[in-house]
C-alpha cells in the first residue's frame, strides 16, 4: 500500500527571489548591481479577454500575438508568465489596460552602470539572474544568494484561502564581490586599448596593468566589446567572440617582451654579466640555420647596449649559453606553461614545447620570444617577477568577497608563488630596462 501526501493539493509554494550581490572596483565603484523590475503574469481562471491581452502584449511588449494567446488559453495551467523585466513604460501601459487576470510582481534585473566597462572580466547573467560568463559565472555561488519561499493554502481552483496558514522562509541575499581593479586606471587603459585597436586596424587589442609587488590586477581591457546591459544574444558566434577574455585565454608568440625573461635567467645563472660582449652582423647561424636580427647590423655591443638595442643574436647567445635544461627550468619557474589561476574563465596555460624535442635553433628562437606561446597574464606576472626583487606573485583580480553587512567571506592577500631570481639579479634587470627606455629601443611609444 502506498501513501500519497495530500499536501500538494492544498498547499502552493511561491519563490522569493534573493538579491544578487554587487560587483565593485577596489574603491567601491559599482560595476554590476541588481535592481527591481516588473514581471507580468496571467492567472488563467480569471481571464475574460484573452484576445485583448494578446493584442496588447504584441502592441506594447513586442510579443507575438499567437504565442501569448496560446499561453493564456491553456486550461491545463493556472498561472503563466508573459514577460519578465518590463520597462517602466511597458508596465505602465499594460497596467492601464486593466485586464482581469493580469498581475505584476516585482522581480530583479541585473544592471551594469558603466555599460561596456570591463566587459570580458565582469561577464553577464541570464534573464533569470544566473551567471553566464566572466566574474558573474565563476563567482555565481557567492553572488547568487539563496532564494526564499512562501507556502500558503489554496482551494480547489488554485486560489489562496483567506486567513489560511502561511509559511515564509526569508531569502538570503548574495555576497558582494570586490575586485582589485581601479576604475580610474581602467578608464585610462580602455582609452589606450581602443586607440591601439583603431590605429592598427586590428581584429582585437588588449592591455593589462598589474602591481608588480602584489600581483593585484589594477586594470584589464579587451577590445572590441559590448554593453553588458544588452549582450548580442541573438548572434551566439559574435557573443562568444566578444565575451572571450583573451588576456587569459589566448596564447601568442610574445616576441621581444620575452627577452626580459631570457635576460633575467642568463644573469641569474652567471652566463652573462655587465662585462659580457656580443657581436651582431645582422644574423646568427645556429645548426646551419640563418636567424635574422630585426636590425641590419648592431655590431659590437656590451650587455647594456645589447639590451637597449633588443638585439636578437645577443639574446640567442644568452639562451644557448643557458642550455635547454637550465633555460626550461627558468621558463617554468617564471610561470610559463601553466595557468596563473586568477579565477577568470577560460584561462590557458600557454604552449611550451616539450624540451626533449627542442633543438639548438629552437632554443635560440625562444631566447627572443619565438617558438613559445604565452598568455598576456603569464607575461605580466613573469615580467613582474623579473623586476620586483625576484618573486613570482599570484595574480589576483578578486580583492575579497563580503556579506551585505560587510563581514569578510574571503579575502586575497599578496602571495608569493616562488622565488625565481635573486634581489641582486632583479635590481640589475631593472637598471638595464631603464636604459632601454631612456637610451634604447624603448623610446618609441607606439601601439
Amino acid at each position: 500500500t502506498s501513501i500519497v501526501s495530500a499536501e500538494p493539493l492544498w498547499a502552493s509554494t511561491s519563490t522569493v527571489s534573493a538579491k544578487r550581490g554587487k560587483i565593485t572596483d577596489v574603491n567601491g565603484i559599482v560595476l554590476a548591481q541588481s535592481g527591481s523590475a516588473d514581471t507580468m503574469e496571467v492567472y488563467i481562471p480569471n481571464v475574460t479577454d484573452a484576445e485583448g491581452i494578446a493584442e496588447a502584449s504584441e502592441r506594447i511588449l513586442g510579443l507575438e500575438y499567437e504565442s501569448v494567446y496560446k499561453k493564456i488559453t491553456d486550461k491545463t495551467r493556472s498561472t503563466v508568465i508573459i514577460k519578465r523585466q518590463l520597462t517602466e513604460d511597458e508596465c505602465r501601459a499594460m497596467r492601464a489596460c486593466g485586464f482581469k487576470g493580469v498581475s505584476f510582481s516585482v522581480d530583479t534585473k541585473r544592471y551594469y552602470p558603466l555599460k561596456s566597462f570591463m566587459t570580458q572580466v565582469i561577464g553577464y547573467t541570464t534573464i533569470d539572474g544566473v551567471g553566464q560568463d566572466g566574474i558573474e559565472a565563476s563567482y555565481d555561488k557567492y553572488l547568487a544568494g539563496t532564494a526564499g519561499r512562501l507556502v500558503y493554502e489554496k482551494d480547489g481552483s488554485g486560489r489562496e484561502i483567506p486567513y489560511g496558514s502561511e509559511t515564509y522562509v526569508e531569502a538570503q541575499d548574495g555576497y558582494d564581490v570586490v575586485l582589485t581593479t581601479d576604475a580610474v586606471v581602467q578608464s585610462s587603459l580602455e582609452r589606450a586599448v581602443e586607440e591601439c585597436l583603431a590605429v592598427n586596424n586590428a581584429n582585437y587589442a588588449m592591455g593589462i596593468v598589474m602591481e608588480v609587488n602584489t600581483g593585484n590586477i589594477k586594470a584589464l581591457s579587451v577590445k572590441p566589446d559590448f554593453d553588458l546591459n544588452n549582450p548580442p544574444r541573438s548572434d551566439l558566434e559574435a557573443l562568444s567572440s566578444l565575451s572571450r577574455n583573451r588576456i587569459v585565454a589566448d596564447s601568442f608568440e610574445p616576441g621581444s617582451v620575452f627577452k626580459v625573461i631570457t635576460l633575467a635567467s642568463a644573469i641569474e645563472e652567471g652566463v652573462v654579466s655587465t662585462s659580457s660582449t656580443f657581436n651582431c652582423p645582422g644574423f646568427k647561424i645556429v645548426d646551419g640555420q640563418r636567424i635574422k636580427c630585426w636590425s641590419t647590423n648592431h655590431g659590437h655591443q656590451n650587455l647594456a647596449e645589447a639590451v637597449q638595442n633588443s638585439c636578437n643574436p645577443s639574446f640567442m647567445e644568452m639562451a644557448l649559453r643557458l642550455g635547454t635544461d637550465k633555460f626550461y627550468e627558468y621558463i617554468y619557474n617564471f610561470g610559463f606553461g601553466t595557468s596563473t589561476n586568477t579565477g577568470m574563465n577560460g584561462e590557458s596555460g600557454g604552449i611550451v614545447r616539450n624540451q626533449k624535442y627542442i633543438k639548438s635553433f629552437d632554443l635560440a628562437r625562444i631566447g627572443f620570444g619565438q617558438t613559445i606561446a604565452v598568455t598576456a597574464m603569464q607575461m605580466a606576472a613573469g615580467i613582474s617577477a623579473a623586476v620586483n626583487g625576484g618573486n613570482l606573485m599570484q595574480p589576483h583580480i578578486i580583492k575579497g568577497i563580503y556579506t551585505p553587512e560587510g563581514e569578510t567571506v574571503l579575502e586575497n592577500k599578496p602571495m608569493v608563488v616562488r622565488r625565481v631570481i635573486s634581489e641582486e639579479t632583479s635590481a640589475l634587470v631593472r637598471e638595464l630596462l631603464v636604459g632601454v627606455v631612456e637610451e634604447g629601443s624603448g623610446r618609441s611609444h607606439t601601439c
